[in-house]
């Protein structure tokens, strides 16, 4: 299980309102059922998924005065996925955290009383963000952000690597499916069929 910080309260100089969301995941979705009694018994009500598919979503604190908000999801599924990339892009963006906080802002005053519209009127430029993230980032098999990898320079610097000391070079193809093939034909068949 991972546990990460989210939502506004994880990043830096981005006003909030004072509710801390936590992201939890999990191998599998169903394995977030099982939280249900430990964390009712520490204050968390279940909400289901919340209108959002993929994950379980409890509520700490009264409607009125919420503190906590726990997403339970699985590890590298698309929320968790949307989680992590937004906050650390913006981790990284300061310029992005003031426009978005100048979004929240104004988006706040027109919908004060209706937090769907408020929520609704975010939807893009999360998108954006995420679109524009997902670009420069992918996620490790632990859930953490790392530079993404351009395909074509993987493959490269694999060649350069088997030019030098093809004796030391691990017998593993490139992620891509694209370039397993050039590596088939690099390397022959028979020691494919070996993997």
């Amino acid at each position: 299980m991972t546990i990460q910080h989210i939502g506004s309260t994880s990043i830096p100089g981005l006003c909030a309102k004072p509710v801390i969301d936590i992201a939890a995941a999990v191998e599998e979705l169903r394995h977030g059922e099982q939280c249900v009694k430990p964390l009712a018994e520490v204050g968390y009500e279940y909400k289901g998924d919340a209108g959002l598919p993929g994950r379980h979503f409890f509520a700490k604190g009264s409607k009125d005065h919420r503190t906590h908000y726990l997403h339970v999801e699985e590890l590298n599924g698309t929320n968790w996925l949307n989680h992590i990339l937004f906050r650390d892009y913006l981790w990284k963006q300061p310029a992005d955290v003031s426009k978005y906080a100048d979004l929240k802002a104004d988006l706040a005053g027109k919908y004060s009383d209706d937090r769907v519209a408020y929520a609704a009127g975010k939807d893009a430029y999360i998108e954006a963000i995420i679109g524009a993230a997902s670009r420069l980032y992918e996620l490790d098999e632990f859930g953490r952000t790392r530079a993404a990898i351009n395909k074509r320079d993987s493959y490269k610097t694999w060649s350069r690597r088997k030019r030098r000391a093809p004796h030391r070079l691990a017998v593993r193809p490139p992620k891509s499916h694209r370039l397993v093939d050039v590596w088939r034909r690099s390397l022959g068949a028979d020691v494919f069929s070996v993997i």
